[in-house]
């Protein structure tokens, strides 16, 4: 799951009850674990452009930077 731009987007609890449950059900019907990084400490909120857009040159970079050192070893 891609990062979240917390300073507009939150979760009410059942909001976040109803997100693991959807998560629990896509995971068991195909078999693949989801990662979040919705809230990863490499992504911050002046990161985005709008609510939802990382920003060119600076979440882009910060995410993409993230992903290699995340799944470099994998690959």
């Amino acid at each position: 799951m891609l990062p979240k731009n917390s300073r507009y987007i939150t979760y009410s609890a059942a909001g976040k009850l109803r997100l693991a449950q959807a998560i629990q059900q896509i995971e068991h019907a195909t078999g693949i674990t989801i990662k979040s990084h919705q809230d990863i400490k490499e992504v911050t909120p002046d990161m985005f452009r709008d609510t939802t857009h990382l920003s060119r040159y600076r979440g882009d970079i910060a995410y993409t930077d993230f992903l290699v050192k995340e799944y470099s070893d994998s690959l």
